[in-house]
């Protein structure tokens, strides 16, 4: 199982309709879109897919459509988000019963709780997910501002304690951080995929040691990205730098200040490309400002993508 994940994973978007309903036509339309790449892998339901305004039913339509227009092409891994091990183990049944691979559990929103002072939570909490059901399990490590991000010491642990763990994603743009994690994460004897997300910050997280990356990115620029991550693994710098050079404008915008939109920016330009019909996201989220969404549109064209 630890070979299950590598090379580039996109986290595919979650379209809505005019009622904010899930459009099913074009989820299937998007996952089909997405399925024609060279791509290690997809995740549903997650950040980028909205997975916390979604249904109990709809994750799971999802997961299904997802395996329907795959066709086994790549792995499926389903996003799962709850503090209540009972509620996140049935978040874990329904993702393998409508067809994922694995699972990439989000850290546990507890209240108070910083993951840097009390680690130990992160801990037993994938322990005890492990207890309940042994499914594969892609750890998430959040960016450092945010206070459930586990600390290096936190994802060793883990990794050594819960067998079902086979990869991990690193979040953020902190570069230092990244090499301190993945140097623990290779001291350690079992091996598992180390995937970074931040595509703003690829071109060097690629170039130290990734087995992969994981992002959302890759729904309007999926070639890029799979370029990219390519060209640093030949240690072909000088054309992995003219990859990371074409598509920076661009990603300097999406991974851009009020990180809540993000997910939202992702849409915008998914929408521009065609893989998705409507850049829609359902409330509490908002639409990006009119202003942004031109910005967007210029830096796709300026990096080829228009």
């Amino acid at each position: 199982m630890g070979n299950l994940l590598k090379g580039i994973l996109v986290a595919s978007l979650s379209p809505f309709d005019s009622e904010y309903r899930l459009d099913v036509k074009a989820t299937h339309d998007h996952m089909a879109w997405l399925s024609k790449n060279r791509f290690g892998g997809i995740v549903c339901n997650a950040h980028a897919g909205e997975g916390e305004t979604l249904t109990r039913k709809e994750r799971k339509t999802i997961i299904q459509i997802a395996k329907e227009e795959i066709k086994g092409k790549f792995p499926i891994v389903a996003g799962v988000e709850a503090v209540a091990i009972p509620e996140v183990t049935e978040l874990i049944k329904d993702a393998k019963e409508a067809g994922a691979d694995a699972v990439m559990v989000c850290p546990p929103p507890i209240h108070g709780w910083v993951a840097n002072l009390n680690p130990e939570i992160a801990v037993t909490y994938h322990q005890e997910i492990y207890k309940s059901i042994d499914f594969p399990q892609v750890l998430f490590r959040y960016r450092r501002d945010i206070p459930f991000s586990y600390p290096t010491s936190a994802l060793v642990d883990i990794v050594k304690t819960v067998p079902s763990v086979i990869g991990i994603k690193l979040a953020g743009s902190d570069v230092m951080r990244y090499e301190d994690d993945v140097r623990a994460l290779l001291a350690l004897d079992k091996k598992i995929t180390i995937m970074p997300a931040a595509t703003l910050m690829s071109y060097y997280f690629f170039q130290f040691y990734a087995d992969g990356g994981l992002t959302g990115f890759a729904n309007f620029a999926p070639k890029m990205v799979i370029d990219l991550f390519d060209e640093c693994k030949k240690d072909n710098v000088a054309l992995a730098r003219k990859i990371h050079n074409q598509i920076y404008g661009l990603a300097r915008i999406i991974y851009g200040d009020t990180s809540v939109n993000i997910h939202t920016r992702y849409k915008v330009a998914a929408a521009y490309i065609g893989s998705i019909p409507s850049s829609r996201v359902r409330p509490p989220l908002n639409p990006v400002p009119e202003s942004e969404q031109k910005r967007i549109y210029s830096a796709m064209v300026e990096a080829g993508l228009l």
